[in-house]
């Protein structure tokens, strides 16, 4: 009987591991169909969408009670990112995502047996939630102004780097972040959270050069770009 014991503790943590897992698994193998260069090819996906509503299925039902802070971190992005794709999907063809009335504010989906609007999953659950800025970076609204998504999915056992590394890759993206003599010319995205990006004594500049291989001097102007809202869609 203790043997018996013994093999389930052994090799049901395994098991368990692996099935929390499974919708990371399948949103790198989705991405890395339908994605290129950081366009998605929403074309594609409307034409076969057996796996997007697969995944579309698993966030409506997952629960992360019990689950680690890193994992429902993982997952909330790895969701928010699905679900732009999935509305997107279902207006297309579309140039903008505001060309759909309430895209953002108005629409809702099944999040963990919760319905919300992207909104909602954003700024009421994945922010205040995880005040990590540098998920900003990570989130994808299916515009050219957003950084382009991750061609993997954000795995809770490597996310810290993943996030390190989104940031660096953005900040140092002269589409960005420009440098231009004594002024820099930034995204809105800076500007729209600049309380993430400050802690009310540091200025955007610091942050920035926190991740900046050339640092930019104090002594600067910043300009918000006019944000870009064409849609990310991938143009065969």
């Amino acid at each position: 009987m203790r043997t018996r014991i013994l093999f389930i503790l052994l090799f049901s943590g395994p098991i368990v591991f692996a099935q929390e897992h499974v919708f990371f698994d399948k949103m790198d193998a989705f991405l890395e169909k339908f994605m290129t260069s950081g366009e998605i090819n929403y074309a594609a996906i409307q034409a076969d969408p057996a796996d997007l509503n697969e995944l579309y299925d698993i966030v409506s039902n997952m629960t992360t009670e019990g689950k680690t802070y890193e994992f429902g971190k993982a997952f909330h992005i790895n969701a928010y990112n699905l679900l732009v794709i999935k509305q997107v999907t279902v207006f297309y063809p579309i140039s903008s995502p505001f060309d759909v009335n309430g895209f953002f504010d108005n629409i809702k989906h099944e999040v963990c047996k919760e319905d919300m609007t992207l909104d909602e999953l954003e700024k009421g659950l994945i922010l205040p939630t995880y005040e990590d800025p540098r998920i900003h970076f990570a989130l994808v609204c299916a515009a050219h102004g957003c950084p382009p998504l991750a061609t993997r999915a954000y795995r809770p056992d490597i996310l810290e780097k993943q996030l390190e590394e989104k940031a660096k890759q953005m900040i140092n993206d002269d589409s960005f972040v420009q440098v231009q003599n004594s002024q820099i010319n930034i995204s809105k995205i800076f500007e729209w959270y600049a309380n993430e990006f400050t802690d009310g004594s540091n200025t955007v500049v610091d942050y920035l050069n926190q991740y900046r291989v050339t640092k930019i001097p104090d002594q600067v102007s910043v300009r918000y770009n006019e944000y870009d809202w064409s849609l990310n869609d991938f143009q065969n």
